[in-house]
């Protein structure tokens, strides 16, 4: 998920707690770093990806709620 204000390196720290949780739940397995890394900027995408559809979603409702009450 990207907020607008995060920095490049708010984002690194959180695709570094993403892929550690990802190797530990993997029984922590050598050698596999850059896949839990890519796998971690996948979740982190997904994540940004939904936020950004629930915000839509929101700003929509938000919108017809005021329609509505105009009529």
């Amino acid at each position: 998920m990207h907020r607008s204000d995060e920095t490049p390196a708010d984002r690194t720290r959180r695709l570094e707690q993403i892929a550690h949780r990802i190797w530990v739940e993997e029984g922590r397995p050598h050698g596999r770093d850059r896949a839990h890394w890519a796998a971690a900027e996948a979740e982190l995408e997904a994540l940004r990806i939904e936020l950004a559809r629930a915000r839509a979603a929101r700003i929509s409702a938000e919108e017809e709620t005021a329609r509505l009450r105009r009529q």
